[in-house]
């Protein structure tokens, strides 16, 4: 019995001893706590044969080592020292599907994964049209469009109607497309107009160079930014995701809300013809043919600060892969944070958490030293990487489809296209012909 008693506390003593060691061992402060693995995978940009794939993880307090693989084959590893990395996928085959999955590695082991992100590479977009021109008025030009349907299309700039002499009556600067003809007026008499936003019957935007007029279902309204307490002249573009949330770009930057109307404190040089935007940035470009420096802005909105990306001269005669080359024409969201930028090189892709980074080209052959367009570009508009076009100078239309350009090169002589508007099955184009008459060349597909 005695013996077995001394065992008894031996036990006991050697399971306490086991205890306090086991709880020693867990109040270690220079013991590392266990990382979270946990990794996450997303597409940010997918195109015709590439993609984008970002790939970040929860525990940043260290670097961290991935692998990812595409349909069961790994394509790349590393380590990284930020939040997240991305890879650009390339080479890729058009209107395919392909499975990512992402693994965060623990030298050779495979500590954790992501799910599974399915990718599909778009598709080429036809470049077989039916095209139709008309002429609307005696003399003068259009300078912008807004092309909702095929029996819905405004269009302004500053011309005349061929069916009187008297000057009063007869100039415009206006025009609707109500499916069957072509309603021609004028808002605010002589005043050329050089942008218009249409979001139902009762709200339509038009903008002279200075100030925007808006229509409300039965009265034309001019906001005279002076007389609003605002110290700004902005209308030679405008850009909007609702009608609360509005953009107009001119010699200054101005901001509506759908209440009032706030000048954005901006560094511009020059007169401002694009505007573009997203839920987190807003971008500008200005140019003049008669003086060599262009410039182009981008607005933080979350920050309220601007950022001067570009400003040289646009007269070079060497394109430049990672740098812009030529003027910036025109500008085009993709999505929150890329934009594309339009030159007479050719088209380039800036993210804008690349910050003041030089910029990526997309669209562009590194080896091309030439200019990508046959004229000067002045605008571009599609439904996506895939749908875009490109109008300018000397009757310039050109179609990508995701692959290659197309030019249209018989429809006009020497006509001059300011702007394009494109929905899935409507393009229309606007400018002047070779006669200086107002021109609408509409495309169905």
């Amino acid at each position: 019995m005695k013996r077995s008693g001394r065992l008894l506390t031996a036990i006991i003593h050697t399971i306490l001893l086991a205890n306090i060691l086991t709880l020693h061992r867990c109040q270690d402060p220079t013991e590392k706590p266990k990382r979270d693995t946990s990794i996450f995978i997303q597409a940010n940009d997918v195109w015709a044969y590439s993609t984008e794939i970002e790939i970040s993880v929860a525990d940043t307090s260290d670097s961290w080592s991935f692998a990812l693989f595409r349909d069961d084959s790994l394509i790349v590893s590393g380590t990284v020292r930020a939040a997240d990395t991305t890879i650009a996928d390339e080479s890729l085959s058009m209107n395919s599907t392909y499975s990512y999955k992402a693994y965060f590695m623990d030298g050779s082991e495979h500590r954790d994964s992501t799910d599974v992100l399915h990718v599909q590479t778009m598709e080429r977009r036809s470049h077989d049209i039916s095209w139709t021109i008309e002429r609307i008025g005696l003399s003068g030009r259009l300078y912008a469009v807004d092309a909702v349907s095929e029996d819905n299309i405004w269009v302004v700039g500053d011309f005349y109607k061929a069916d009187t002499n008297d000057a009063d009556k007869s100039f415009c600067n206006t025009a609707h497309w109500d499916g069957e003809k072509w309603n021609l007026m004028s808002v605010y008499w002589n005043t050329p107009l050089y942008s218009v936003k249409y979001f139902n019957q009762k709200n339509i935007w038009l903008t002279s160079l200075g100030y925007p007029y808006h229509w409300d279902g039965s009265l034309w309204t001019l906001y005279r930014f002076p007389d609003l307490g605002v110290d700004g002249s902005a209308g030679r573009d405008t850009w909007a995701d609702s009608p609360d949330n509005m953009y107009f770009a001119g010699y200054d930057l101005v901001h509506y809300n759908g209440t009032s109307f706030r000048k954005i404190e901006t560094d511009w040089t020059l007169l401002h013809r694009k505007v573009t935007g997203s839920q987190t940035h807003i971008l500008s470009t200005g140019w003049s043919l008669f003086s060599p420096v262009s410039e182009l802005t981008c607005y933080d909105i979350s920050k309220d600060m601007e950022t001067v990306l570009f400003r040289d001269t646009h007269f070079t005669g060497m394109a430049q892969p990672d740098s812009i080359a030529g003027p910036v024409t025109d500008v085009m969201s993709s999505d929150a944070y890329r934009f594309l930028l339009l030159t007479n090189y050719g088209l380039y892709l800036w993210d804008s958490r690349n910050g003041e980074k030089k910029f990526p080209a997309y669209l562009l052959d590194p080896e091309r030293s030439h200019r990508m367009f046959t004229a000067l570009p002045e605008a571009m508009d599609g439904t996506g990487f895939n749908d875009l076009f490109i109008v300018g100078h000397f009757s310039m239309i050109y179609h990508f489809d995701g692959e290659e350009y197309t030019l249209y090169p018989d429809l006009t002589e020497r006509a001059l296209y300011w702007d394009v508007s494109v929905t899935e099955h409507l393009v229309v184009v606007v400018g002047s012909d070779e006669n200086g008459k107002p021109i609408v060349v509409k495309g169905v597909r």
